[in-house]
């Protein structure tokens, strides 16, 4: 226990996070909470609570991370030929008119299926604003595993699209995944109708959903848009 909780008087290395927590290093910030969690509570209650409850608000951070992963929406960026970037950090990237390229960054699991509807709703009903979401491609290279949870909520979501007219499209899955995805909704993807050649790219799923290349289609739109 005192080997362990050594480490909590290492003042340097709280202060290290802290520096790294500022910009895009925010992820340092959780291992910060944690030194601060289990350097106050070994103050007040002593080394062997102090790390019992350091490692207690570790694993609810990972908990916590595998229900809400990371999802974003994709932009082509024009001077890099086939590379889809996160628009928000991307100030380059560019949506395509009609297309919503959804990426989910984690497990797509019981955990996370319901955060996962919400999230690609939200972005399609953000997109939506300016045209008319006719495509969504899921981006689901990220994602290393899938649960039959989330099936039945893709399912669910898919049903919904079809009556509104919104097709959708697998790129970039690995296997397991797309093997799974195949056997029970493979009658609902359009990648299985139209992409046979197996997995499918970004980069051709957009061109399968619009029939044009995406060079052509952002030639003369400006950055960040999203018309139809």
């Amino acid at each position: 226990v005192m080997v362990s909780a050594e480490g909590l008087m290492d003042f340097a290395m709280p202060l290290d996070l802290w520096r790294s927590s500022e910009g895009s290093f925010r992820i340092f910030r959780k291992d910060l909470i944690v030194w601060l969690v289990g350097f106050v509570c070994t103050i007040l209650a002593g080394a062997l609570y102090g790390i019992i409850l350091s490692v207690l608000v570790a694993v609810a951070q990972v908990v916590a991370d595998a229900s809400t992963p990371h999802a974003v929406t994709l932009g082509a960026v024009p001077h890099l030929e086939g590379q889809w970037h996160d628009v928000k950090r991307w100030s380059e990237a560019r949506t395509v008119p009609g297309v919503l390229v959804f990426e989910f960054r984690g497990p797509l699991v019981f955990a996370s299926a319901e955060w996962f509807r919400d999230e690609v709703e939200r972005m399609r009903l953000a997109e939506g604003r300016t045209g008319s979401i006719r495509y969504v491609i899921l981006g689901m290279g990220p994602v290393p595993v899938i649960d039959y949870s989330a099936i039945a909520m893709l399912q669910s979501i898919l049903t919904e699209w079809k009556k509104k007219g919104i097709h959708c499209i697998v790129a970039e899955a690995n296997y397991s995944v797309l093997e799974l995805l195949h056997e029970k909704l493979g009658d609902q993807l359009e990648q299985f109708e139209q992409g046979s050649q197996g997995v499918l790219s970004i980069e051709r799923a957009v061109s399968l959903a619009t029939g044009h290349a995406t060079r052509s289609l952002l030639a003369s739109k400006p950055v960040g848009t999203c018309e139809f």
